[in-house]
């Protein structure tokens, strides 16, 4: 009975982290994930299933991502190519 509630509030609460999630990935450019060796899609598919799963899942996904090391790495990454191109000297 309250299961399908559950599942709900978990799909509403997961929106405003997913936006955040989505503009973070967004910050890390595509070669970024290519030559770091990682896969974005994975990251991707985890979240989409989590939050067609209830939404839940999607929350937990999203923070073992704001802890991981892949997102720490791709953003120095992200980081200093935009420190690169700012620099007047390159």
């Amino acid at each position: 009975m309250y299961v399908p509630i559950f599942l709900g509030v978990g799909v509403v609460v997961a929106i405003p982290v997913i936006l955040w999630w989505a503009r973070d990935l967004g910050k890390i450019a595509g070669r970024d994930w290519f030559w770091a060796g990682y896969h974005r899609r994975h990251w991707q598919w985890g979240v989409l299933l989590g939050w067609i799963a209830g939404g839940w899942i999607a929350i937990v996904v999203i923070i073992v991502w704001s802890l991981s090391d892949q997102r720490a790495d791709l953003l120095a990454a992200a980081g200093s190519r935009n420190r690169r191109k700012d620099d007047p000297r390159v």
